[in-house]
């Protein structure tokens, strides 16, 4: 029961209203009194409570003879209420990241110290919600900086998350495969770039390989956009794999 608690909880439900939901839900149909005193809440606020259940589409108003009484709704019309909340919250979301974006134009940082913290960089990366990537590889690989098991992980999420990556690479290690979601290119003969920059959504990461690497993580839509611009503008003049 308690586990069960929790979860209406999460579902936006109060203490008060979660028990006495559960209760009634034993109850069947019942007075005020008989739900308040089954909850173990004051009968004065139970009132109260049973509106907004009522309001929520939970429960439903009965004649219990000439006494008003509650008994609740089909279960099942939670996943209604849940899915429409969802529809109208997908309505929003434009008009939402728009406002969100407006935010970002000054940028936020943040440092990502040793492989543990790039490791964590490359975590952040596998949360995009545009399942997009934009990398550029500098001479060093991933694999050097935070072991090649650690990168197959990574690698094996992100391909199971859909996440598909346009790779700018000095060497041609790394070849374009449709399984693998990867589109490749190999820069032009005499450009080296000393980190490597990775691309997604608002966000723009860069991991510095030498002795003692690090990664920081530019969050802004301006700057990630002009970051993105430089990448597609040397994208055209590299050599596909």
């Amino acid at each position: 029961m308690e586990q069960i608690s929790q979860i209406l909880k999460t579902l936006g439900l109060d203490d008060k209203e979660t028990k006495v939901y559960l209760s009634l839900l034993n109850l069947g149909e019942a007075t005020v009194s008989q739900i308040a005193e089954a909850a173990q809440v004051e009968r004065t606020g139970t009132y109260d409570v049973l509106e907004r259940l009522h309001r929520q589409g939970l429960i439903k108003q009965v004649s219990l003879g000439k006494i008003i009484g509650f008994s609740p709704e089909d279960p099942k019309k939670i996943l209604t209420g849940l899915d429409t909340r969802r529809s109208k919250l997908e309505q929003l979301i434009p008009q939402l990241e728009s406002l969100y974006g407006r935010t970002l134009i000054r940028p936020v940082t943040q440092f990502y110290d040793a492989k543990e913290g790039i490791k964590a960089l490359l975590e952040e990366a596998l949360k995009t919600q545009s399942k997009q990537w934009q990398i550029v590889y500098s001479t060093v690989s991933l694999a050097e900086l935070i072991g090649e098991d650690h990168l197959e992980r990574v690698e094996k999420v992100r391909i199971a998350e859909g996440i598909a990556v346009q790779v700018l690479s000095s060497t041609s290690d790394i070849t374009s495969s449709e399984t693998n979601l990867i589109t490749s290119r190999q820069l032009p003969e005499g450009i080296s770039l000393p980190m490597t920059t990775l691309i997604f959504d608002h966000k723009a990461g860069f991991i510095y390989p030498k002795k003692q690497p690090f990664g920081w993580l530019v969050e802004s839509s301006e700057f990630a956009k002009q970051q993105s611009q430089f990448f597609e503008g040397i994208w055209l003049i590299s050599k596909p794999l």
